[in-house]
């Protein structure tokens, strides 16, 4: 079985030891670092799947370090570890998503191991939603070129259509397309037998029907961001399951703005 790599990062050795004899058996293969400086060597050498960095640190702090981070390697999780955090900064780490986890020094052990299970739970989610949203645009791609081989006649444009919403619907996690208000332009089954009655109309109803504030308003300031690249994904509740909402912007060059949300349990390790 293949072990999740964990790298640390604090100034102070006593700390990396500690964490080092804390996940010694669990399943992970751990990596430290007394700098932000050696952190960025270990990253260029291996791919690491969590990094857990101290806040206050000589010459590059845990928050710069991260930030760098998420520009080099977004398909690291960050956590940040201290006791000495200025709380206006974290907060706006968290919400820019340079950080997903942010824990206090001295930690609690079962609470910061749970921490730890969450965020690779939350690494292994995005990559399978990465691997979704290919495997979408990929059959996207083959009925669209399936559509130029058939021609432009209006029958044939149907048949696509029809081929490419009978894979829509068959997938097993919610997919919904939105525009850039809100208004739901698409919803496959999985989505309409979680969030609506039978039979219930839910074409242009707005996603604050499903939402909170909060997340639809945060949903809504991606699709209408400059940069398209590693847009980090909001979690909600319903009924007691945590949900993980990767956004993905229609094409630039589309005649419909807005996007698609493709909605994932969190199934945490028990």
């Amino acid at each position: 079985m293949t072990k999740n790599t964990i790298l640390c990062v604090d100034d102070e050795p006593i700390i990396l030891k500690s964490l080092a004899r804390l996940f010694r058996k669990e399943n992970y293969d751990i990596y430290t670092a007394e700098s932000g400086k050696e952190a960025l060597a270990v990253l260029q050498k291996m791919p690491i799947e969590l990094i857990i960095s101290d806040y206050r640190m000589p010459e590059m702090s845990g928050i710069e370090l991260l930030k760098k981070v998420k520009e080099k390697y977004p398909g690291s999780v960050r956590i940040i570890l201290s006791a000495y955090a200025d709380f206006n900064n974290v907060v706006s780490a968290i919400n820019e998503g340079e950080i997903y986890r942010f824990c206090h020094k001295p930690w609690d052990n079962n609470n910061l191991k749970i921490a730890v299970r969450q965020s690779l739970e939350y690494h292994d989610l995005l990559k399978e939603n990465r691997i979704l949203m290919r495997r979408i645009q990929k059959q996207n791609l083959e009925l669209q070129a399936e559509n130029g081989y058939l021609g432009k006649k209006n029958k044939n444009n149907k048949f696509s259509m029809k081929v490419y919403q009978n894979i829509l619907q068959k997938l097993p996690i919610p997919i919904i397309a939105i525009d850039t208000n809100g208004k739901i332009l698409l919803a496959n089954n999985a989505t309409i037998s979680l969030f609506f009655a039978p039979h219930e109309k839910i074409y242009k109803t707005n996603i604050n029907s499903i939402f909170n504030e909060n997340t639809t308003t945060y949903i809504l300031s991606l699709l209408k961001l400059d940069d398209a690249v590693n847009m980090a994904p909001v979690s909600f509740e319903l009924d007691e399951q945590e949900y993980s909402v990767q956004v993905e912007r229609f094409e630039r060059n589309s005649a419909i703005k807005g996007g698609i949300l493709v909605l994932s349990p969190i199934k945490l390790k028990a």
